[in-house]
């Protein structure tokens, strides 16, 4: 059986990365340019997107919770519901092309 992907996203927490994204390599530092024209190389088919903490899987760690508080976490254990039940992402994700490429 062969599957087909209609699209990739890569997820993020950070709007420092995705800002230095979406700007003209030039106008970045010559360190952080090498890495987003990088990024821009391996992932030009990809877009990036913004994921908000209250569904972000990985935020339940970045706030230290307690082993108690992480046991009872379904975010943590759980994937987002967003990934079942919604399609409509845009209520919880900004969307932004990865390529910082400009003609």
């Amino acid at each position: 059986m062969q599957l087909g992907v209609n699209a990739v996203h890569l997820d993020t927490d950070s709007t420092r990365e995705l800002s230095w994204i979406r700007t003209q390599p030039h106008l970045l530092k010559r360190f952080i340019t090498n890495r987003v024209v990088r990024i821009a190389d391996l992932t030009s088919e990809f877009k990036c997107q913004h994921i908000k903490s209250n569904v972000n899987p990985a935020d339940p760690l970045r706030r230290s919770l307690s082993a108690d508080e992480l046991i009872g976490n379904k975010l943590w254990w759980l994937e987002p519901e967003l990934l079942h039940i919604d399609t409509n992402l845009s209520k919880y994700q900004e969307f932004f092309n990865i390529n910082p490429r400009f003609t």
